[in-house]
């Protein structure tokens, strides 16, 4: 028997083999993709703690949830840490939030020499930002972890968020004060950081990317941005928050590319929903379209989402989330950025690109459902 007449007598069996085989790949990529995204987020603290332990670390948005959390586990590890948020003072008693939160950072230190301050400073305004590195490049503390995390959202359908008009003038919508208290706390923190460690100091020819030498090695070993699930897809009554977490994952781009060769890793965090308080006023302005379409996801301690942060940082991962459809979303939206695991992250973008069809598809009718109801 010739190989023609082999080929022919058998060819449903090889057509059938080769459509197992091609069904197979994408499952056994998304499988693998699932597989290591969960051993991606073991914790290790004492990993963690022989990174950080008597290093200095800065922590924004740092009075309560995910940033606190964060904070607290720093200083289980052994960090020096300084936290950042507003700071409100109580009323009555005139006491700083952020004093309760060093009180209780204190209690969760390892030894009696770490350092945990405080400072009290509004993100958005770059000038405060620029003055709190001062003090802090006075002090010998400029950090060699930073953790941005400052942030706040406010959902709502875009009609309801537009400028107000008052006494013949316009005040700033959400989406303005989105990307103030989001992206702005993030990018003011960092090129502030940059514009005090330059300080004093000119352009030497052995700059890259126009850093000397001399500033270089006053720059933190990573930086760690905290956009959200929302960085990598949206929906209804997320117009002005989402659109801010997706700036942040466009400034981690290109932070990446151009902190790479001075040696300083930038990750991007994708965290799902926290119960955190952040998220229950979250929840007071949230459409009701748009808690259907997030159905009733669990949520996670901030403890949890902090040891996922934590645990990615350790890793040094570039994107990289703690919740499933978070990193579903990230395969899919990587563009030119290095994947973790290039291999089974290729196999499975078939059955992703499938997948967030599908969603895409069911998330249209639901919607046109809630409306025509």
């Amino acid at each position: 028997m010739n190989f023609s007449a082999a080929l022919s007598q058998y060819y449903g069996e090889y057509l059938i083999l080769t459509l197992i085989v091609l069904a197979g790949l994408p499952i056994t990529g998304l499988l693998g993709v699932i597989l290591n995204w969960k051993l991606s987020l073991s914790y290790n603290q004492k990993s963690v703690s022989k990174k950080v332990r008597g290093k200095h670390c800065l922590v924004t948005g740092a009075s309560q949830g995910l940033g606190k959390a964060t904070a607290i586990e720093l200083v289980k590890a052994g960090a020096h840490v300084t936290i950042i948020a507003r700071g409100k003072k109580d009323p009555k008693t005139g006491i700083s939030s952020l004093d309760s939160v060093v009180k209780e950072l204190e209690l969760s230190k390892v030894n009696p020499d770490q350092i945990i301050q405080f400072f009290a400073v509004d993100l958005t305004v770059y000038d405060k930002v620029v003055e709190m590195f001062e003090k802090l490049f006075e002090q010998g503390h400029n950090p060699e972890f930073l953790f941005c995390n400052a942030g706040s959202a406010t959902p709502g359908l875009f009609i309801d968020q537009l400028p107000v008009q008052n006494k013949e003038k316009y005040e700033e919508g959400e989406h303005e004060w989105m990307m103030k208290s989001n992206y702005f706390t993030h990018v003011n923190v960092i090129r502030a950081l940059l514009q005090v460690a330059r300080k004093g100091e000119s352009t030497e020819e052995d700059s890259i990317c126009g850093i000397s030498s001399k500033i270089a090695i006053k720059l933190p070993k990573s930086i760690i941005l905290v956009g959200s699930v929302l960085s990598t897809l949206s929906f209804v009554g997320f117009s002005a928050y989402s659109a801010s977490k997706y700036a942040i994952r466009g400034f981690a781009d290109a932070m990446r590319s151009e902190m790479k060769p001075l040696g300083v890793h930038v990750g991007i965090y994708y965290p799902g929903n926290m119960a955190t308080p952040g998220f229950e006023i979250e929840n007071e302005t949230k459409p009701k379209i748009t808690a259907k379409i997030e159905g009733s996801s669990e949520t996670v301690s901030a403890k949890s989402a902090a040891e996922s942060l934590l645990a990615g940082f350790d890793r040094n991962l570039f994107y990289y989330s703690n919740d499933l459809l978070g990193e579903l979303a990230r395969v899919s939206v990587n563009g030119g950025n290095p994947r973790p695991y290039p291999v089974v992250e290729i196999l499975a973008t078939p059955l992703l690109a499938t997948i967030f069809t599908v969603w895409a598809a069911i998330t249209d009718m639901e919607i046109k459902s809630f409306y025509k109801k």
